[in-house]
C-alpha cells in the first residue's frame, strides 16, 4: 500500500469456522474487502451476493470485494498460476499435462489447464480423490479432457508437469513426488516456494526443460487480490 501511495491497512484476524457469518457481516460494513484462507474458502460462498465464474466452478473463494453493499467473491490463485505460465511463455492448448495432487491448489491448476484446452492427467496416492477432482472438473467444463492414472502408468508423452502437493517442501526438501520425469517433459511448475529449487525441479534436464517454483504465483495472487 505504501509503495502504491494508498492510505490503507491489511490486517490478519483469526476467525473460528463457527464465527465466520458474524465476522463476515462486520467486515462487510467496515472493510473494502477480505482474503479468505483455509478453512473458509468454501464456507464463505454461501454468504456472497455474487461469485466469479472460476471461483464458482472451483467451489473456492479467496478474495471478497465489498461494493455498494454487495459482496463479490473471486479466486485469485488461478490468476497467479496463469501469470506464472504466461511469464514463461507456456501455451497450454493441445499440450499433455501431468498434475500431481488433487487438493485445492491442484483444482486451481487443473481448471486453468482444461479451460485453456490442455489434455490433463491427474495422479497421486489416492485414486478416489483424483477421480473426485476429475468429476468436478468435467461437471464444470463439459468436454474437458481429463484422465486419471496411478503413478506407475503415467503416459509417456507428457509435456508439462505440475506439482500441487507439499512433497518436497522444507524441511523435507530432498523428497520428490516422482522418481523421474516423462522423457518429453519441456516445462515443470512446482507450487512450492521453499526451497526455491525443489526436488521435482531438480529432476528436469536443464538443457531442454524450463522450471518455475511457486513464489511468483504467490505474489501475483496477492497482487490481484489487492487490485480487486
Amino acid at each position: 500500500f505504501e509503495a502504491s501511495g494508498q492510505d490503507a491497512d491489511y490486517i490478519g484476524v483469526a476467525v473460528p469456522p463457527e464465527n465466520l457469518p458474524e465476522a463476515f457481516e462486520l467486515a462487510k460494513h467496515k472493510l473494502k474487502g477480505i482474503n479468505c484462507p483455509i478453512p473458509h474458502k468454501k464456507a464463505v460462498i454461501d454468504l456472497l451476493d455474487e461469485v466469479d465464474t472460476a471461483a464458482r466452478d472451483l467451489h473456492s473463494v479467496n478474495t471478497v470485494a465489498f461494493r455498494d453493499g454487495r459482496a463479490v467473491g473471486y479466486n485469485t490463485d488461478i490468476l497467479g498460476f496463469a501469470e506464472s505460465l504466461s511469464r514463461d511463455g507456456v501455451k497450454l492448448r493441445g499440450k499433455k499435462v501431468l498434475l500431481l495432487g488433487y487438493g485445492g491448489a491442484a483444482a486451481v491448476m487443473a481448471y486453468h489447464c482444461i479451460t485453456q484446452g490442455a489434455y490433463l492427467t491427474i495422479t497421486g496416492r489416492n485414486m478416489e480423490k483424483a477421480a473426485a477432482l476429475q468429476k468436478q472438473l468435467c461437471d464444470a467444463v463439459p468436454g474437458a479432457h481429463v484422465s486419471v492414472f496411478n503413478r506407475r502408468h503415467i503416459p509417456r508423452d507428457i509435456q508439462i508437469v505440475l506439482n500441487s502437493t507439499p512433497v518436497g517442501m522444507y524441511p523435507k526438501e530432498n523428497v520428490a513426488p516422482l522418481h523421474y520425469l516423462p522423457h518429453k517433459t519441456e516445462y515443470v511448475f512446482d507450487a512450492i516456494y521453499n526451497p526455491p529449487v525443489t526436488a521435482t525441479m531438480k529432476l528436469a534436464n536443464p538443457k531442454k526443460t524450463r522450471v518455475r517454483d511457486g513464489l511468483f504465483m504467490l505474489v501475483m495472487q496477492a497482487a490481484h487480490a489487492q487490485t480487486i
